[in-house]
Order: C-alpha cells, then sequence, then structure tokens
C-alpha cells in the first residue's frame, strides 16, 4: 500500500470563524511527506472552494483555496521524492493540448515525478462563476476520453495531429517531451461505469471518491474494472487504485474523536459515520483499517491530515513502518 499525503489547499472543511490558507504551512507538511517517506503529495483542482457544495446545489461559501497547477508546481520545488499529482483535474478548466504541455513541464521540472489525474468535474458552481462553458455529463465524459487521446498524442509523438468533436491537433509539436516514460502516468476520478471503462482501456490508475458504504462499494467496484479489463483483454492489476480520505490520528482513540466531532457536524454525519468513512483513532486501529482497504483492491491512499504536522509525524512513525513490512 502507498500512502500519499492530500495537502489543504482549501483550508479547513469544518465550520470555523475564519478560514486561511497558507501557502508555508502546505510547504511545511510537503517537506515532511518527503521527508518521512509518504508517496505522493496531492492538491485539490478548484476555482472556488467547494466546502458544504453538492453536485446537485447547496452554498458555496466564501473561503479560499489556492490554485491547483501553480501550488503543485511550486511544491515541486521545494520536494525531491514524492510524486506530485491532483485530486482531482477538471478536464473543462485547460483544453487538453494546453494541459498537456504544463504536464510535461511539471514532469521536467520535478525530474520525472508527475501523475495527470483527471476527471469530468462536478461543481457545475465554479465554472459558471468563472465563465467556463459547462458541457453536460455525457458531452464531460466523451470530452474526457478525447482529452485523454489527446496528452497521449502530444507527450510520445514527434509531430501530433488529432481531430475529434471536442478538440484538434494539427502537427502540433510538444517539446520537451515529459521524463516519465512511455509518459507521465494518467490516473482517471470518478467511479461510473464510463469512467470504468475509460480506466480500463487508456488509464494507470483510477480514483474512487466513496461518502458512504466505503469498503463494499470499492469492492464491488474493483470486480466491474476487473470485468472492463478482461473483456478488452488487459491485466487489471497494472492499474493503480486510489481512494482518500480524512487522516486524525491520535495517540488517544478518544482525542481523535474529539477532533472528528466538528467535521462530522460540517459533513451532517453521525461521529460514527464520519468515522467509518474517514481514518479516525491511534494508530493501531488505523493499521487494522488500512489492511481492510488493501484487501478490498485499494493500492494507494491519499490521507488529509490538514495542517496537523504532528499526526503526519506520528503516522509516520507507528503507521508506515507496519503496513509496508
Amino acid at each position: 500500500m502507498k500512502i500519499g499525503v492530500w495537502l489543504p489547499n482549501f483550508g479547513s472543511w469544518a465550520p470555523i470563524k475564519k478560514s486561511t490558507v497558507e501557502f508555508n504551512k502546505l510547504r511545511e507538511l510537503a517537506e515532511a511527506a518527503d521527508r518521512l517517506g509518504f508517496s505522493s503529495i496531492w492538491v485539490s483542482d478548484h476555482l472556488m472552494n467547494p466546502a458544504g457544495a453538492k453536485p446537485s446545489g447547496g452554498p458555496v461559501e466564501n473561503r479560499p483555496i489556492l490554485e491547483a497547477w501553480t501550488t503543485l508546481s511550486a511544491l515541486s520545488t521545494v520536494t525531491r521524492k514524492v510524486k506530485l499529482g491532483n485530486l482531482v483535474l477538471c478536464n473543462q478548466f485547460r483544453i487538453p493540448s494546453l494541459l498537456a504541455k504544463m504536464g510535461a513541464t511539471l514532469d521536467v521540472i520535478s525530474n520525472g515525478r508527475f501523475i495527470l489525474n483527471i476527471g469530468v468535474g462536478w461543481f457545475r458552481k465554479e465554472a459558471v462563476a468563472y465563465g467556463i462553458p459547462w458541457r453536460e455529463y455525457m458531452d464531460r465524459y466523451k470530452a474526457l476520453r478525447e482529452a485523454v487521446k489527446v496528452i497521449k498524442e502530444l507527450w510520445t509523438k514527434d509531430v501530433a495531429n488529432f481531430e475529434g468533436e471536442y478538440y484538434t491537433l494539427k502537427n502540433a509539436v510538444l517539446e520537451p517531451k515529459p521524463l516519465s516514460k512511455p509518459h507521465p502516468p494518467i490516473w482517471m476520478g470518478g467511479k461510473s461505469d464510463n469512467i470504468l471503462r475509460l480506466v480500463a482501456e487508456e488509464g494507470d490508475g483510477w480514483d474512487i471518491d466513496v461518502h458512504q458504504n466505503v469498503l463494499s462499494t470499492i469492492k464491488e467496484r474493483v470486480e466491474s474494472l476487473k470485468l472492463y479489463c478482461r473483456t478488452i483483454g488487459r491485466r487489471a492489476e497494472e492499474i493503480e487504485i486510489s481512494t482518500h480520505a480524512m487522516a486524525l490520528v491520535t495517540e488517544s482513540e478518544d482525542e481523535a474523536l474529539e477532533l472528528a466531532k466538528p467535521h462530522a457536524e460540517s459533513a451532517n454525519l453521525t461521529l460514527k459515520e464520519f468515522s467509518d468513512i474517514h481514518f479516525v483513532g491511534a494508530p493501531k486501529k488505523i493499521i487494522k483499517k488500512i489492511k481492510r482497504y488493501s484487501e478490498v483492491g485499494v493500492t494507494n491512499l491519499c490521507l488529509l491530515f490538514g495542517n496537523d504536522v504532528e499526526g503526519l509525524m506520528l503516522f509516520a512513525d507507528e503507521v508506515l513502518p507496519a503496513i509496508m513490512k
């Protein structure tokens, strides 16, 4: 099991009087993750902070969020080992040819540490607010399929051409190429059958976002992915399977539960419901839970420690050695 650190470029989800984002704190967390043996760091790709919002509606709170690419690029220069990725890039925000150029540049800057993690997007309100055209789901999905092909063409061909419904390349040249060969890993985010088919056909990894019945849902979706892979003659074991959650790790179980209370209240969940979805507790409990995730097929966990460097260090000291045996 690989463990990555999801950095809070969005501040805090919990209700607080004033939510702030400090780049120095993100840098401290990134440097600690790099030093302590975590496999990757991740930042969220949003233009407006989605705290409290849902795809079907809900309020958009006036909270800060740092832009994902700029933040990740800056953090790439203060780390040396961790992989670098986004949870999850919205394909609507950037045309894929530009995204390919940005990804290749970040891969060069970071000496081959970039992971492209991309999806159709879900937060319509931010796109509308920023004047970005928002397609219906199937159009967003078909555009994502084309985008992945466009990016691969640019990353692997000396001269790239592509003619699709949504995107076009005409004798496009991308130099320098990414350092990662044949190209940086391409992950897709989502849990629909459409996304699973695309992952099976084109992806190196898959990120699933689960909000209830976590283990049973992941297990069912992993079996579906395996079926799609068998259908096209691909080995499912080639694909990284990732999910993400909060991590509130303390020496004391009671202390961890106390820390979880405002987060549970913010999400309109009971403390038990929140703890079932996220990683809340003392190290021994966390180790057991991670093993259950591994048993249903997860190979990569992205954990949000918030600004809690002490919790991250405790995890590194007592959890990482146990799960990396």
